[in-house]
Parts: C-alpha cells; structure tokens; sequence
C-alpha cells in the first residue's frame, strides 16, 4: 500500500503541472530519489497514465488518465442533471456555462457548455484557479461554514492574477458576506483579463452548496448585458438542479426570498 500511495503521489503532481516535467522537477515536487521517481514514471507511462515526450524525454499526463477521468462525469448523477440546464443556459444568454467544485485551495471546473458568445479564458473544464479570483470560487467560499471558511481564508494566498483581482482578506470576507445576501457573485477581469462571470449556489438535501453554477461572458459585452436577467436565469437554473439534489427550497431569485 505505501508502494501504491507513493506512486498516486507521482501522478498528483501532474495535477498542477502548466507544463511537460522532468524526472528531476517530479523529484523535487515529491521529495524521492531520483531512482525510485523513474521506476514510478516508467510504470505509469507503460500503463498509459503518464506520456513520454520522445525528443524532451519529459512527461504529461497520459490519455488513460484523462479517461479515467472522464467516468466521473459520466457516472455523476449531479453532472448528469446538470447538463441539459448549462444548455439552456447558453442558449439562453448566448455565453458559456460552467460547474465548479471546490478542491483545497482551488476551484475545479467540471463542465463547460460552450455559447456562440464563447471567449478563451482559463475557465476551462479542469481547470484548477485560485478561490479567491472567480465568481464560482468566491460562491463555493461565501457557503462554507464559518469555522471551515475562516480556517480556509487563514490558508489562502491572496496573490494577484491580474490587477483587479480582490487580494486583501477583509475587503474579500465583505464581498462574500455580500454574496451570501444576494446568492450571486460577479467578477470581472479578476481571473483573467477581459473576462467577466456570474456564478450562484447549488444547494443539496443538507442544504450545502456543493456546487457552483455560473456563465461566462467577455467583459466587453458586460455593460449591455442586462445583468438581472442573467442572474435570474442562473437562480432558475440552479432552483431547478437544487431540487433534484434533494434541497427543499432555492432562497434566490424570482421563486424565494434571501435567507436571513
């Protein structure tokens, strides 16, 4: 069991990785031997989870683990019912829709449903961005427990991704004590530069907010856009998938009243 933890803790690194890696970065990141990270390497790149390039001799993540990867989406009965509303969404508005999870200090993009207003930004399914910089993050943190967000917060590194994005603690904390009174969180050109984004909770039967349900617009056309009816559109989508999570209600929008 150490050999297979130590192995799953090579493949980890990958998770992070911008770029192909060496077998000495891998050994800095893991703190191995270099013997004992090429051994790892080679078995993970004979059973497909880890690439080679031929000509760097460094290594990427490998199409078996992207499979693998793939199933839990295609075995989530939340992604599953969350589908055909992101949509509805996009061809509602015109832009992208995304769902998000939190993971550590991270949010997670899970799915994506591209619009015809599509812009490239680092949103990307897989894509792991710093909570503080994005309306899905700032959700996903506005619902955590008290103890567990402060806990959290005490751990966040605050850095800048671009010139607008919020890096003092207490002017966040207010922002989220906001989210929380209006159920949506707006950004724009915090994450990335020309880019803008709505999100809004996904509560569950516990009432918890396991997941976050945004768009994704260019920040060009942020000031025509009618921004109440874009939040709107997201409270009835994520009213809807809240539902078939188990939650009782959906405190937000045009169906509810903000929570107290």
């Amino acid at each position: 069991m150490k050999s297979l933890e130590t192995a799953l803790n090579v493949l980890k690194v990958f998770i992070e990785a911008d770029n192909d890696l060496s077998v000495n970065e891998v050994v800095e990141l893991v703190d191995l031997k270099k013997s004992h990270v090429s051994k790892i390497l080679s078995t993970l790149r004979n059973a497909g989870m880890v690439e080679q390039n031929s000509a760097t001799r460094r290594y990427s993540v490998g199409v078996e683990a992207f499979e693998l990867g793939t199933r839990y989406i295609v075995r989530s009965q939340q992604a599953r019912d969350a589908l055909p509303l992101m949509r509805q969404l996009a061809n509602a508005n015109g832009h992208s829709a995304t769902l998000s999870v939190l993971r550590c200090t991270h949010v997670l993009h899970i799915m994506a449903v591209e619009g015809p207003h599509y812009i490239d930004g680092r949103w990307r399914v897989g894509s792991r961005l710093p909570i503080h910089g994005t309306s899905a993050g700032k959700v996903l943190l506005a619902w955590l427990p008290e103890a567990q967000r402060q806990e959290l917060l005490d751990t966040l590194d605050l850095r800048p991704l671009t010139e607008k994005t919020i890096t003092r603690r207490d002017r966040l904390e207010a922002v989220l004590a906001d989210i929380r009174k209006s159920g949506c969180s707006v950004t724009r050109g915090e994450s990335a530069p020309g880019l803008a984004a709505l999100a809004v909770p996904v509560f569950d039967a516990k009432n918890e907010v396991p997941l976050a349900l945004g768009v994704v617009l260019p920040e060009t056309l942020f000031e025509t856009e009618d921004l109440d009816q874009l939040r709107e559109q997201l409270f009835e989508a994520s009213r809807t998938l809240s539902l078939k999570l188990g939650a009782q209600d959906f405190p937000f929008g045009a169906g509810g009243a903000p929570s107290k």
